[in-house]
């Protein structure tokens, strides 16, 4: 496979996001530096729910979406549990 660098178009940037003021700000940051295409990315790496049956991720990934239409950038969800568990986690023991 080739790469080739097209120098009058911009490289996409991925912004890891949680939903929390650290990934927010960064990502505004960016913008604010002249960053034209950016990309929020929601790495879901769990299944959690409390003792009512809801997910607190559903509310992280609520938040990134707030914040990249404020920034004017998409995001994605990236489902990433079993990556998280097998590669991570297994790495540790």
């Amino acid at each position: 496979m080739r790469v080739f660098f097209l120098p009058w178009v911009a490289p996409v940037v991925a912004v890891a996001m949680s939903g929390g003021v650290d990934s927010s700000v960064a990502a505004y940051l960016l913008r604010q530096q002249g960053y034209r295409r950016l990309e929020g990315w929601y790495m879901r790496n769990w299944d959690a729910r409390d003792q009512d049956g809801v997910c607190p991720g559903e509310q992280d990934w609520a938040d990134v979406q707030r914040v990249c239409a404020a920034l004017d950038m998409p995001c994605r969800r990236v489902r990433a549990k079993n990556a998280f568990w097998n590669g991570r986690l297994s790495q540790s023991n």
